[in-house]
This record gives C-alpha cells, sequence and structure tokens, in this order.
C-alpha cells in the first residue's frame, strides 16, 4: 500500500439507478419537465427578483455623507477645534 502525504485522493462520482423503478408508473403519469428542474431556472428567478428590489444607490449615497459629516462635528466638538480657521478669509 503506497501512502501520499501531499495527494488528496479524487472523489469518486456515484450515479444509483434502481433497478425496479420506472418513474412514469410510480407517479401516475405525472411528470416533471425537465426545464422546470434545472437550476437555470430557480437561478433567473433570484436574480430577477433581486434585481427588482434594489434600492437606488443615491440614498445610501447621501446616508453616507451625513454620517461623515455628523462624526466630523463631533470630533470638533470633543477636541474643540476652531472653526474660525477655516472659515477666515
Amino acid at each position: 500500500m503506497k501512502i501520499n502525504f501531499f495527494k488528496v485522493p479524487k472523489i469518486k462520482q456515484f450515479s444509483y439507478k434502481p433497478r425496479y423503478y420506472q418513474e412514469i408508473e410510480e407517479r401516475g403519469g405525472f411528470s416533471i419537465p425537465k426545464h422546470q428542474l434545472r437550476g437555470y431556472t430557480l437561478r433567473k428567478k433570484w436574480e430577477n427578483m433581486r434585481k427588482s428590489n434594489r434600492k437606488p444607490e443615491v440614498s445610501s449615497n447621501r446616508l453616507f455623507w451625513i454620517i461623515l459629516l455628523l462624526l466630523l462635528l463631533t470630533t470638533y466638538y470633543f477636541f474643540d477645534f476652531n472653526l474660525s480657521s477655516l472659515l477666515r478669509k
């Protein structure tokens, strides 16, 4: 038995096909169309829902500037920064 410390064995894919299962008979003639089973449709629906629920970035940008202004003003207040030097001409 050969031991490899650096190589990881590949995972073998297992596909199970039952011997005595007929899909149409078990479901009573009803079967789900393949295009509904694919992950593509779910992915597209999820993407469309995300796009429809997006809010414009203007409000978040405005909120950022308001928070930044408040933080600056509080630091000026706590450190007793003299604003008259900035407003002097």
